[in-house]
């Protein structure tokens, strides 16, 4: 039976609550769970957490990707799944399900599923609505709820840097986001077509927007040229980012710094505004008339 680590982060005992219950109803798969919690107190007796459970204690100023890598570091399974806060899996064989999918297939870097997103009082949707295997690269850039949880992956440690996470991201989207394209440039994915992980809808805050565009723009400028269909959904996708970034600074009152964002999109992609100039007109008319 093939061994799988469960990294659980959490802010403290109770928030980690649902996500520890909901690994530790996993069947069919030899099971670690490490929990990360930085700045955490003795916590190895705390409820919340099953006796066998790895509490990992990190210093309260440590960096989103440190507690990552953290949890990576101190477990010790061939393959892991990290649940994030207000994260949990769904089902009870989710983790052996994909664990099983990889062992049947040595290339592939990871395996993911759909994930039910709660949007708001009764609405709850599944993303990705059409996932796919193989090289997902393409669809990871075009789609951005392709992957929509961390919690919905299971990664393959063997075809992953020692520390996965990149210190330069602080946001969890961000950080996830990196992590999905630097692995996807030279490794085949795995998809379930079925729901492995539960969480809430993540606002597009303005520094979510600016790793997203700083993932985009290394995508764009790296090493090694893109194929000629990536770089125009790479392009456009840089172009919706640095739009939505300017019109927050529109709206604040820094109409030189959206200036220069809407200007950095349309060299991204010349024809960006040509099929939205109505609506980018309107939005501007709003702007001013507010």
């Amino acid at each position: 039976m093939a061994k799988i680590s469960a990294i659980v982060l959490s802010p403290d005992p109770q928030a980690a609550r649902a996500a520890v219950d909901s690994v530790g109803t996993q069947e069919g798969c030899e099971l670690e769970l490490v929990v990360v919690i930085p700045g955490a107190a003795a916590l190895d007796a705390d409820p919340a957490f099953a006796p066998e459970a790895r509490v990992v204690r990190l210093p309260t100023d440590s960096t989103p990707a440190a507690v990552r890598n953290a949890g990576v570091k101190v477990s010790t399974a061939p393959y892991f799944c990290l649940v994030e806060p207000r994260e949990r899996l769904v089902g009870k064989d989710v983790l052996a399900r994909h664990v099983a999918a990889l062992e049947a297939d040595p290339t592939a870097v990871a395996s993911y599923g759909r994930t039910e997103v709660d949007e708001g009082p009764g609405v709850v949707r599944a993303r990705p609505e059409r996932g796919r295997g193989g090289w997902i690269l393409r669809r990871l850039v075009q789609h951005k709820a392709l992957v929509a949880s961390a919690a919905s992956v299971v990664w393959r440690r063997s075809l992953l840097p020692e520390r996965p996470w990149d210190e330069s991201y602080k946001t969890s989207s961000g950080l996830l986001l990196a992590l999905l394209v630097a692995a996807s440039k030279d490794h085949p994915f795995l998809f379930l077509p079925d729901t492995v992980a539960r969480t809430e809808k993540k606002k597009d805050e303005l520094q979510v927007l600016e790793e997203q565009v700083k993932v985009f723009v290394a995508l764009l400028y790296g090493a090694t040229k893109l194929e000629e269909r990536l770089d125009a959904r790479v392009r456009f996708r840089l172009a919706r980012h640095l739009v939505a970034l300017g019109k927050h600074h529109y709206r604040q009152g820094d109409h030189a710094r959206a200036g220069r964002l809407f200007g950095e999109a349309v060299k991204a992609v010349p024809s960006y505004f040509k099929g939205r100039r109505y609506q980018f007109m309107n939005f501007l008319k709003g702007v001013i008339a507010g």
